[in-house]
């Protein structure tokens, strides 16, 4: 442990480096380790592969095997590459582990949907613009780190780290810190969720910050997926196993074919965050805007429903996540009552098949600033859905299109 925080502590200066060769113990630990140290520098990682059960390199000369060891030392092999057939005996162990629920949710209704908040899972929420994503986010970490005593790692693209700290403060005590207060109840702006004196946030702010329970991301103005993929991987190797990033669509996705198109760039980051959370026992939480609806179908800030062709690069994102959720608002609804129940629709679950369409319903409250599962239910009004038969012309995915 002390031995990977230092190399963590000193990874620019080994970055520096065009090719690395590792050679820990060879055994459990040293392996399990060589793999933690190799996701931190891949493409430029190779590990000395020591001669049969030689342990570490004097125990190859104790056991007259310098040339092997010279001969290993000249072939260094590529960590992640390689696979062997196993009899599913080897598995017998793991296999007899009886399933467990997740982290609950912080709305109760959702943990049956998804059997609560798990490892090795990637859910991906997606939204038109102003319905609440954000505001979704800073809920379930709230939860996680109050509930659960779980820390998290936030990385928000668009978002300053200043504020983000501030708002997660506010959900501490109930209050929208990142408003300014207003404490005159005369006031025809005044909500208690507003009501609050600056000794009131910065003890909130001392709080969040003294606990160490929230952890930033700071990525220095970068967008793409290798600079999201080097936090997460860093504070993997410090122990942090639950991350939220907001959002997929302010990525900067690179791709290796300069003629292939935005979706195709969005897809090979699926797939890298995809992997990630195969390969890890982590909970990934990803954001997404939507594309604009088409035809007769209602806008999103509307309350229109969220439908899987919705996200761009839809299909990356079908096969790599466990769960994709649509957030629903009617953000143009007449009451105000109205404009805060939020629905969270499950629209693809890999886990529990048959829970896709279960709609989990939440209300913002002005007095607390907290998003609570509610009873209440949004004024249904029909919407023509597209089952593939709608419009023959539909609009071309193009670099330009809004979401």
């Amino acid at each position: 442990e002390y031995a990977l925080e230092e190399i963590i502590d000193q990874k620019s200066e080994i970055n520096q480096f065009k090719k690395l060769l590792l050679c820990f113990d060879n055994d459990e630990t040293g392996n399990a380790l060589t793999m933690k140290v190799a996701k931190l520098f891949r493409d430029k990682t190779f590990k000395l592969q020591l001669p049969g059960t030689c342990k570490d390199p004097n125990d190859c000369l104790k056991q007259g095997k310098e040339k092997e060891f010279i001969d290993a030392w000249f072939n260094p092999v590529n960590p992640f590459e390689g696979g062997v057939i196993s009899s599913a005996s080897k598995y017998r162990d793991k296999a007899k582990e009886q399933p467990t629920m997740g982290l609950s949710w912080p709305w109760p209704e959702m943990d049956a949907i998804t059997y609560g908040l798990r490892e090795n899972s990637l859910y991906v929420f997606g939204a038109g613009t102003g319905v609440g994503k954000t505001k979704t986010t800073k809920t379930i970490v709230n939860h996680i780190i109050n509930e659960h005593k779980e820390p998290v790692v936030v990385i928000y693209l668009e978002e300053q780290a200043d504020k983000t700290v501030r708002s997660f403060a506010g959900e501490l005590i109930g209050k929208d810190l990142t408003a300014p207060p207003i404490n005159d109840k005369n006031d025809p702006e005044y909500t208690p969720m507003r009501d609050y004196t600056k000794e009131q946030a910065d003890l909130a702010i001392d709080q969040i910050c003294d606990d160490s329970m929230l952890m930033i991301g700071d990525l220095q103005g970068r967008k793409d997926v290798d600079s999201v993929l080097e936090v997460c991987e860093e504070a993997l190797a410090l122990g942090y196993k639950h991350f939220i990033i907001d959002n997929l669509t302010a990525f900067e996705h690179k791709q290796k074919d300069a003629t292939a198109g935005s979706v195709q760039a969005i897809d090979s980051t699926m797939k890298r965050l995809g992997t990630f959370k195969d390969e890890q026992p982590v909970c990934l939480i990803l954001l997404s805007h939507l594309k604009r609806p088409y035809g007769d179908r209602k806008p999103h800030e509307e309350g229109g429903s969220v439908q899987i062709t919705d996200f761009r690069g839809s299909g990356s994102i079908t096969f790599w996540a466990n769960a994709v959720i649509g957030i629903e608002r009617n953000t143009c609804a007449e009451s105000m009552d109205e404009r805060c129940i939020t629905c969270y629709h499950c629209i693809k679950n890999r886990d529990v098949g048959y829970k896709v369409g279960s709609r989990v319903y939440a209300m913002f409250d002005f007095n607390t600033g907290k998003l609570s599962s509610t009873d209440r239910r949004p004024e249904v009004k029909e919407e023509k859905f597209d089952y593939g038969l709608g419009p023959k012309k539909k609009p071309v995915e193009s670099d330009e299109q809004e979401f």
